[in-house]
Protein backbone atom coordinates (compact mmCIF):
# COMPACT_ATOMS: atom_id res chain seq x y z
CA UNK A 1 0.00 0.00 0.00
CA UNK A 2 1.20 3.81 -0.83
CA UNK A 3 1.81 5.86 2.18
CA UNK A 4 -0.98 8.04 1.66
CA UNK A 5 -3.48 4.80 1.71
CA UNK A 6 -2.03 3.54 4.60
CA UNK A 7 -2.45 7.44 6.24
CA UNK A 8 -6.06 6.97 5.43
CA UNK A 9 -6.42 3.55 6.52
CA UNK A 10 -4.80 5.32 9.67
CA UNK A 11 -7.30 7.34 10.41
CA UNK A 12 -9.86 4.37 10.19
CA UNK A 13 -8.03 2.45 12.62
CA UNK A 14 -8.17 5.72 14.51
CA UNK A 15 -12.04 5.84 14.49
CA UNK A 16 -12.23 1.94 14.95
CA UNK A 17 -10.10 2.07 18.01
CA UNK A 18 -12.10 4.70 19.44
CA UNK A 19 -16.10 3.20 18.59
CA UNK A 20 -15.00 -0.37 20.19
CA UNK A 21 -13.15 1.43 23.34
CA UNK A 22 -16.37 3.20 23.30
CA UNK A 23 -18.52 0.21 23.20
CA UNK A 24 -16.60 -2.16 25.60
CA UNK A 25 -14.39 -0.13 27.23
CA UNK A 26 -13.01 -3.33 29.76
CA UNK A 27 -13.27 -6.08 27.42
CA UNK A 28 -11.11 -4.01 24.35
CA UNK A 29 -8.29 -3.48 26.99
CA UNK A 30 -8.27 -7.50 27.77
CA UNK A 31 -8.80 -8.62 24.36
CA UNK A 32 -5.89 -6.14 22.89
CA UNK A 33 -3.38 -6.63 25.92
CA UNK A 34 -3.38 -10.29 25.59
CA UNK A 35 -3.66 -11.05 21.95
CA UNK A 36 -1.95 -7.83 20.19
CA UNK A 37 0.44 -7.34 22.85
CA UNK A 38 2.85 -10.24 23.09
CA UNK A 39 3.38 -10.15 19.25
CA UNK A 40 4.05 -6.10 19.52
CA UNK A 41 6.49 -7.23 22.05
CA UNK A 42 8.36 -9.94 20.04
CA UNK A 43 8.41 -7.92 16.46
CA UNK A 44 9.07 -4.89 18.01
CA UNK A 45 12.34 -6.28 20.37
CA UNK A 46 13.23 -7.50 16.99
CA UNK A 47 13.26 -4.97 15.04
CA UNK A 48 14.91 -2.60 17.55
CA UNK A 49 17.68 -5.35 17.91
CA UNK A 50 18.30 -5.46 14.17
CA UNK A 51 18.75 -1.45 13.98
CA UNK A 52 21.08 -2.00 17.55
CA UNK A 53 18.50 -0.05 19.38
CA UNK A 54 19.13 2.94 17.57
CA UNK A 55 21.90 3.40 20.15
CA UNK A 56 24.98 3.46 17.67
CA UNK A 57 27.94 2.05 19.23
CA UNK A 58 26.69 2.26 22.17
CA UNK A 59 23.66 -0.86 21.87
CA UNK A 60 25.57 -2.78 24.26
CA UNK A 61 24.94 -0.76 27.43
CA UNK A 62 21.00 -1.64 26.48
CA UNK A 63 21.82 -4.60 28.51
CA UNK A 64 21.82 -2.72 31.66
CA UNK A 65 17.68 -2.43 30.20
CA UNK A 66 17.91 -6.16 30.86
CA UNK A 67 19.03 -6.00 34.24
CA UNK A 68 16.52 -3.55 35.16
CA UNK A 69 13.90 -5.48 33.68
CA UNK A 70 15.01 -8.85 35.85
CA UNK A 71 14.70 -7.01 39.08
CA UNK A 72 11.43 -5.84 38.31
CA UNK A 73 9.93 -8.88 37.18
CA UNK A 74 11.47 -10.75 40.06
CA UNK A 75 9.82 -8.34 42.21
CA UNK A 76 6.52 -9.28 40.51
CA UNK A 77 7.14 -12.82 40.53
CA UNK A 78 8.19 -13.26 43.69
CA UNK A 79 4.97 -11.37 45.54
CA UNK A 80 2.70 -13.82 44.27
CA UNK A 81 4.52 -16.64 46.27
CA UNK A 82 3.17 -16.06 49.65
CA UNK A 83 5.62 -18.66 51.49
CA UNK A 84 8.73 -16.79 50.05
CA UNK A 85 10.40 -15.03 52.95
CA UNK A 86 9.87 -11.55 53.19
CA UNK A 87 13.75 -10.79 53.19
CA UNK A 88 14.24 -12.84 49.90
CA UNK A 89 12.08 -10.63 48.16
CA UNK A 90 13.19 -7.23 49.65
CA UNK A 91 16.17 -8.20 48.02
CA UNK A 92 14.36 -8.20 44.81
CA UNK A 93 12.15 -5.92 45.35
CA UNK A 94 14.31 -2.19 43.83
CA UNK A 95 11.44 0.43 43.36
CA UNK A 96 10.00 0.24 39.94
CA UNK A 97 9.74 3.80 39.65
CA UNK A 98 13.27 4.36 39.70
CA UNK A 99 14.15 1.72 37.32
CA UNK A 100 12.08 2.79 35.02
CA UNK A 101 12.57 6.89 34.94
CA UNK A 102 16.34 6.07 35.58
CA UNK A 103 16.42 3.73 32.40
CA UNK A 104 14.80 7.05 30.38
CA UNK A 105 17.47 9.23 31.84
CA UNK A 106 20.20 6.71 30.94
CA UNK A 107 18.78 6.78 27.28
CA UNK A 108 19.86 10.15 26.98
CA UNK A 109 23.15 9.74 27.98
CA UNK A 110 23.79 6.33 25.53
CA UNK A 111 22.68 8.71 22.92
CA UNK A 112 25.52 11.49 23.78
CA UNK A 113 28.36 9.82 25.56
CA UNK A 114 30.64 8.25 24.11
CA UNK A 115 33.40 6.73 26.64
CA UNK A 116 32.85 3.83 29.10
CA UNK A 117 33.62 6.13 32.31
CA UNK A 118 30.99 8.72 31.42
CA UNK A 119 28.24 5.82 30.91
CA UNK A 120 29.16 4.83 34.27
CA UNK A 121 28.96 8.10 35.89
CA UNK A 122 25.79 8.99 33.69
CA UNK A 123 24.30 5.91 35.17
CA UNK A 124 24.97 6.32 38.65
CA UNK A 125 23.92 10.23 37.98
CA UNK A 126 20.58 9.30 36.85
CA UNK A 127 19.52 6.93 40.14
CA UNK A 128 21.10 9.41 41.88
CA UNK A 129 18.81 12.25 40.60
CA UNK A 130 15.74 9.36 40.59
CA UNK A 131 15.92 8.67 43.82
CA UNK A 132 16.26 12.48 44.93
CA UNK A 133 12.96 13.26 43.14
CA UNK A 134 11.05 10.27 44.73
CA UNK A 135 12.16 12.33 47.93
CA UNK A 136 11.62 15.39 47.24
CA UNK A 137 8.22 15.42 44.91
CA UNK A 138 6.35 11.62 46.10
CA UNK A 139 3.26 12.34 44.63
CA UNK A 140 4.64 13.29 41.30
CA UNK A 141 7.51 10.67 41.17
CA UNK A 142 4.85 8.24 41.97
CA UNK A 143 2.44 9.32 38.92
CA UNK A 144 5.13 9.34 36.51
CA UNK A 145 6.31 6.37 37.49
CA UNK A 146 3.12 4.30 36.96
CA UNK A 147 2.32 6.64 33.78
CA UNK A 148 5.52 6.09 31.91
CA UNK A 149 5.58 2.39 31.15
CA UNK A 150 1.63 2.92 30.87
CA UNK A 151 0.14 6.12 29.45
CA UNK A 152 3.27 7.59 28.65
CA UNK A 153 4.21 4.83 26.09
CA UNK A 154 1.58 3.98 24.84
CA UNK A 155 -0.34 7.34 24.08
CA UNK A 156 2.46 10.28 24.18
CA UNK A 157 5.47 8.44 22.82
CA UNK A 158 2.66 7.33 19.71
CA UNK A 159 1.94 10.61 19.15
CA UNK A 160 5.90 11.33 19.43
CA UNK A 161 5.84 9.42 16.76
CA UNK A 162 3.07 10.29 14.69
CA UNK A 163 3.96 13.67 14.64
CA UNK A 164 7.43 12.74 13.71
CA UNK A 165 6.19 11.02 10.33
CA UNK A 166 3.65 13.96 9.57
CA UNK A 167 6.16 16.56 10.06
CA UNK A 168 8.75 14.70 7.63
CA UNK A 169 6.24 13.72 5.13
CA UNK A 170 4.50 16.58 5.29
CA UNK A 171 0.92 14.34 4.86
CA UNK A 172 -2.16 16.23 5.31
CA UNK A 173 -3.72 12.49 6.28
CA UNK A 174 -1.15 12.09 8.60
CA UNK A 175 -1.73 15.47 10.57
CA UNK A 176 -5.72 15.07 10.88
CA UNK A 177 -4.70 11.08 12.19
CA UNK A 178 -2.78 13.04 14.69
CA UNK A 179 -5.49 15.74 15.83
CA UNK A 180 -7.87 12.81 15.55
CA UNK A 181 -5.26 10.78 18.73
CA UNK A 182 -4.74 13.92 20.96
CA UNK A 183 -8.60 15.22 20.18
CA UNK A 184 -9.75 11.56 21.81
CA UNK A 185 -9.14 12.20 25.38
CA UNK A 186 -11.35 15.51 24.86
CA UNK A 187 -13.96 13.81 23.23
CA UNK A 188 -14.27 11.24 26.19
CA UNK A 189 -14.84 13.76 28.69
CA UNK A 190 -17.08 15.65 26.88
CA UNK A 191 -19.79 12.89 26.17
CA UNK A 192 -22.11 12.32 28.74
CA UNK A 193 -21.79 8.68 30.56
CA UNK A 194 -24.52 8.20 33.41
CA UNK A 195 -23.42 4.49 34.02
CA UNK A 196 -21.34 1.47 33.47
CA UNK A 197 -22.38 0.54 29.44
CA UNK A 198 -24.72 -2.58 29.78
CA UNK A 199 -22.74 -4.12 27.52
CA UNK A 200 -19.44 -4.84 30.12
CA UNK A 201 -20.65 -7.82 32.11
CA UNK A 202 -19.13 -8.61 35.77
CA UNK A 203 -16.25 -11.03 34.29
CA UNK A 204 -14.54 -8.46 32.43
CA UNK A 205 -14.67 -5.69 35.11
CA UNK A 206 -13.65 -8.37 38.01
CA UNK A 207 -10.67 -9.85 35.58
CA UNK A 208 -9.66 -5.82 35.22
CA UNK A 209 -9.58 -5.68 39.19
CA UNK A 210 -8.09 -8.55 39.34
CA UNK A 211 -4.66 -6.82 37.18
CA UNK A 212 -2.34 -4.48 38.38
CA UNK A 213 -3.71 -2.01 35.70
CA UNK A 214 -6.14 -0.50 38.60
CA UNK A 215 -2.83 1.39 39.44
CA UNK A 216 -3.29 3.25 36.21
CA UNK A 217 -7.02 4.12 36.49
CA UNK A 218 -6.37 5.11 40.29
CA UNK A 219 -3.12 7.37 38.88
CA UNK A 220 -5.21 9.36 36.25
CA UNK A 221 -8.13 10.04 38.88
CA UNK A 222 -5.17 11.23 41.34
CA UNK A 223 -3.47 13.52 38.44
CA UNK A 224 -7.10 14.98 37.63
CA UNK A 225 -7.87 15.22 41.33
CA UNK A 226 -11.28 13.33 40.87
CA UNK A 227 -12.31 12.21 44.68
CA UNK A 228 -14.07 9.31 45.42
CA UNK A 229 -12.75 7.16 41.93
CA UNK A 230 -14.74 3.93 41.49
CA UNK A 231 -14.03 2.06 38.44
CA UNK A 232 -17.47 1.77 37.95
CA UNK A 233 -18.73 5.59 38.08
CA UNK A 234 -19.18 7.53 35.11
CA UNK A 235 -15.60 9.13 35.40
CA UNK A 236 -13.91 5.85 36.19
CA UNK A 237 -15.84 3.96 32.66
CA UNK A 238 -14.18 7.27 30.88
CA UNK A 239 -10.63 7.03 31.96
CA UNK A 240 -11.05 2.95 31.30
CA UNK A 241 -12.41 3.76 27.51
CA UNK A 242 -9.12 6.07 27.30
CA UNK A 243 -7.41 3.55 28.53
CA UNK A 244 -8.27 0.61 26.12
CA UNK A 245 -8.76 3.23 23.01
CA UNK A 246 -5.03 4.31 23.91
CA UNK A 247 -3.52 0.58 24.36
CA UNK A 248 -5.34 -0.66 21.20
CA UNK A 249 -4.32 2.50 18.53
CA UNK A 250 -1.12 2.08 19.93
CA UNK A 251 -1.13 -1.92 18.97
CA UNK A 252 -2.75 -1.31 15.57
CA UNK A 253 -0.53 1.75 14.59
CA UNK A 254 2.58 -0.83 14.88
CA UNK A 255 0.97 -3.41 12.62
CA UNK A 256 -0.16 -0.12 9.77
CA UNK A 257 3.99 0.32 9.91
CA UNK A 258 4.78 -2.71 8.43
CA UNK A 259 5.68 -1.44 4.93
CA UNK A 260 6.33 2.14 6.32
CA UNK A 261 9.29 1.38 8.75
CA UNK A 262 10.07 -1.74 7.63
CA UNK A 263 10.07 -4.20 10.19
CA UNK A 264 8.75 -7.26 8.60
CA UNK A 265 12.11 -6.97 6.77
CA UNK A 266 13.68 -7.92 9.84
CA UNK A 267 12.04 -11.18 10.59
CA UNK A 268 13.36 -14.12 9.06
CA UNK A 269 11.13 -17.30 8.71
CA UNK A 270 13.19 -18.83 11.76
CA UNK A 271 12.73 -15.85 13.65
CA UNK A 272 8.87 -15.96 12.91
CA UNK A 273 8.21 -18.94 13.53
CA UNK A 274 10.00 -18.71 17.07
CA UNK A 275 7.45 -15.01 17.35
CA UNK A 276 4.56 -17.36 16.37
CA UNK A 277 5.31 -20.32 18.72
CA UNK A 278 5.73 -17.89 21.74
CA UNK A 279 2.40 -15.76 20.48
CA UNK A 280 0.38 -18.63 20.56
CA UNK A 281 1.85 -19.81 23.97
CA UNK A 282 1.25 -16.54 25.69
CA UNK A 283 -2.46 -16.57 24.25
CA UNK A 284 -2.94 -20.05 25.49
CA UNK A 285 -1.65 -18.60 28.81
CA UNK A 286 -4.18 -15.43 29.05
CA UNK A 287 -6.63 -18.09 27.93
CA UNK A 288 -5.75 -20.25 30.86
CA UNK A 289 -5.71 -17.44 33.13
CA UNK A 290 -5.56 -13.92 32.44
CA UNK A 291 -3.13 -13.68 36.06
CA UNK A 292 -0.99 -16.01 34.68
CA UNK A 293 -0.50 -14.94 31.42
CA UNK A 294 -0.12 -11.46 32.94
CA UNK A 295 2.64 -12.57 35.03
CA UNK A 296 4.38 -14.54 32.21
CA UNK A 297 4.44 -12.13 29.40
CA UNK A 298 5.35 -9.34 32.18
CA UNK A 299 9.32 -9.35 31.39
CA UNK A 300 8.43 -8.92 27.72
CA UNK A 301 6.17 -5.94 28.02
CA UNK A 302 8.76 -3.56 30.34
CA UNK A 303 11.86 -4.64 28.21
CA UNK A 304 9.58 -3.82 25.13
CA UNK A 305 9.06 -0.32 26.99
CA UNK A 306 12.84 0.62 27.87
CA UNK A 307 14.65 -0.42 24.74
CA UNK A 308 12.73 1.70 22.65
CA UNK A 309 13.86 4.44 25.19
CA UNK A 310 16.28 6.21 22.62
CA UNK A 311 14.48 5.61 19.89
CA UNK A 312 11.74 7.80 21.70
CA UNK A 313 14.65 10.27 22.74
CA UNK A 314 15.45 10.29 19.03
CA UNK A 315 11.77 10.85 18.13
CA UNK A 316 11.16 13.83 20.05
CA UNK A 317 14.36 15.62 19.73
CA UNK A 318 14.07 15.46 15.42
CA UNK A 319 10.75 16.04 15.57
CA UNK A 320 11.93 19.39 17.44
CA UNK A 321 14.27 19.64 14.58
CA UNK A 322 11.51 19.51 11.66
CA UNK A 323 9.63 22.08 13.22
CA UNK A 324 12.51 24.28 13.77
CA UNK A 325 13.48 23.93 10.32
CA UNK A 326 9.60 23.65 8.75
Amino acid sequence: MKEIALEKFNIGIVLFSFSIAFLFPFELFLFSYAFLGPIHYLTEINWLHQKKFFAETNFKWTSIFVVFTVFITASVVLNQIPSYTYYIKDFFYLDYAILSISALLFSIGMLSLKKKTHLIFALISCIFIVILFRKLIPTGFYLIGVFLPTIIHVYIFTIAFMLYGSLKSKSSFGFISLFMVILVPIVIILFPIDKVNILTSSTFIDTYKDTNFTKVNQSISVLFRIRDFSLTSAVGVKIQIFIAFAYTYHYLNWFLKTNIIGWKKSITKNKLLAILIIWAGSICLYLYDYQIGLIALFFLSILHVFLEFPLNIITIKESFRLFKNK
